[in-house]
Order: C-alpha cells, then structure tokens, then sequence
C-alpha cells in the first residue's frame, strides 16, 4: 500500500516565495546591480558583492530547507540538521557577523529585507517559540 506524503501548506508557500525571490534576485544581479554600482568606491562596491552573496545564500538555505522538509514530511529523512544551527552560519546568513554598514542600493536593500524575512519565517517554522508554562493546578497559563 502507497500512502501519499502530508504536504504542508506553509511550507510550500515559503518555498514558492524563495523560488520567486530567487529568480527577481538572479535578473537584479545579472541585469540591475552594475547599474546601482556606478559612483562607489571599489571597497564599497565588494562589500557590496559580499551582501549579494549572502542573498543568494539566504535563499538557496531556505529552498533546501523546505526541499529538507518535504523530505522529512515524506518519511525520506530525520528532520534534524543540527550543522544549520551553527551559529556562526546562522550570522552569516543573517549579516550579523561585524560587518561595518555602508549605503546600498534601493533595490538590493530591499531584496535583503525580503530575504531576511523569509529566512526567519522559515526558522520559526523548525524552532516554534515555547509555549508559557501552564499551571497543572488551575490549566491557567502563568507569564
């Protein structure tokens, strides 16, 4: 007996967003960003680059966390994958890694905040807050 995987909805949808996302970042970089760059200074214009990367990391770290979890959904694999937990690679993916800011173009600025967004969507997802306690006395939630 073959028994069809539980899809999730949200799932899906962050992975549809980060697919989209995907393909406006890659026409940006191929096509807008040389554009964006004329008039910054050549160390700028790398630390620039090193914020595109991270773009394109951002995004492939959530497509194949969702290719992970449709995986794990299927019974294919544990959903555990503790060497994305690293938290050096968590500020690496989020640009928290001492980096000192500089102005960036408008269109890759906003690229990173929607990547960004998404990131941590896709992390609640794997790492849900914890519930306040409850009180095994009364069932009320104490804060």
């Amino acid at each position: 007996m073959v028994t069809q995987a539980t899809r999730f909805p949200i799932v899906d949808r962050v992975e549809e967003e980060a697919l989209d996302l995907l393909v406006e970042a890659r026409n940006y970089l191929a096509y807008g960003i040389d554009r964006d760059l004329t008039g910054y200074a050549p160390y700028d214009r790398l630390e620039i680059w090193a914020e595109a990367f991270r773009l394109t990391s951002r995004l492939a770290w959530v497509v194949s966390w969702a290719a992970g979890r449709h995986a794990a959904d299927a019974g294919e694999k544990g959903i555990e994958d503790p060497e994305l937990d690293d938290p050096r690679w968590v500020d690496i993916l989020t640009g928290q890694d001492d980096l000192p800011p500089i102005s960036m173009p408008a269109a890759l600025e906003r690229l990173l905040a929607r990547s960004l967004n998404l990131l941590s969507r896709a992390r609640r997802l794997d790492h849900p807050p914890s519930p306040p306690p409850v009180s095994h006395d009364t069932g009320v939630w104490r804060v």
